[in-house]
């Protein structure tokens, strides 16, 4: 039998060790563990973006609770890819650009609040709160958009993540995202 002890070492690594019931220790290995919204590095040349991360400005960002994995990509030889790896998908969260699936809650004639109930294919059991502004309804006559009359309470919106503000995260629904 086995267990293991964690311990945060200063640069944010994670080790693991693991003891035997015989009390031999078989090594430690060093891991990271990232969280949601956690710079991972900086963007260069050499580094691309995988699974459970997404870049932002200048950095690779994590959207998953899980570990940091970097391997070798195999379309891109010469280029490392950064990823997450997470055995569960309930610690994904909406990235800017990603498609979600939310369920409106309030209705006014500026602007629907929404639960986020769905990123891609994985549905969450805590919803995020979002905001369908009247403006991004659609790409044209914007003004003459009366939202409160499109939607209502309970109705599932498809739409693009525009803008997170705080813990709201700011959709789109025109369907020139492409």
């Amino acid at each position: 039998m086995a267990t293991s002890t964690l311990k945060l070492t200063a640069n944010d690594q994670v080790e693991v060790n693991n003891y035997h019931h015989d009390g031999n220790e078989d090594g430690g290995c060093s891991m990271s563990i990232a969280i949601p919204g956690q710079k991972l590095m900086d963007i260069n040349s050499d580094v691309i973006s995988g699974h459970g991360t997404y870049e932002h400005k200048d950095g690779i960002y994590s959207s998953l609770a899980g570990y940091v994995k970097l391997e070798e990509n195999k379309e891109q030889p010469g280029k490392t890819m950064v990823s997450v790896q997470t055995t569960r998908h309930k610690h994904l969260v909406p990235v800017l650009g990603g498609l979600v699936t939310s369920r409106v809650t309030q209705a006014t004639p500026r602007f629907c609040k929404v639960d986020i109930i769905a990123v891609e294919k994985s549905i969450f059991e805590i919803p995020f709160r979002g905001l369908l502004r009247k403006e991004d309804v659609r790409a044209t006559e914007k003004d003459k958009v009366e939202i409160h009359k499109c939607f209502r309470p309970g109705d599932i919106v498809l739409c693009r993540v525009l803008v997170t503000l705080s813990h709201i995260y700011c959709l789109q629904l025109r369907m020139s995202w492409e």
